[in-house]
């Protein structure tokens, strides 16, 4: 079902771009974890900070060893679900 009326011009870039796109339907859990991490790390620059450093490293490695994706996130998953701990323990979803 569209909820809009308005149209959208979608032009294909001169060279690929890539991206790792997750789409989720609207009332999918994921949607709500999701914001609940990112608003985190909003709140949170030390942790903000944590998660881009984890992220350059796991993407360094990764590259220098020739690895996919899955390999990057394992390389950052510790590190991300201890964020997702202290988000979730400060929403009231989880206890200490």
């Amino acid at each position: 079902m569209l909820r809009s009326c308005r149209s959208t011009i979608l032009r294909r870039p001169r060279e690929p771009i890539p991206c790792n796109l997750q789409v989720f339907g609207f009332d999918s859990p994921e949607l709500v974890k999701h914001r609940i991490f990112r608003d985190w790390l909003r709140g949170n620059p030390g942790e903000r900070d944590r998660y881009a450093a984890a992220k350059r490293e796991a993407a360094s490695r990764a590259n220098a060893a020739g690895e996919h994706v899955m390999q990057y996130n394992a390389r950052k998953q510790q590190v991300i679900r201890e964020i997702y701990h202290q988000a979730f323990v400060a929403a009231g979803l989880l206890e200490e």
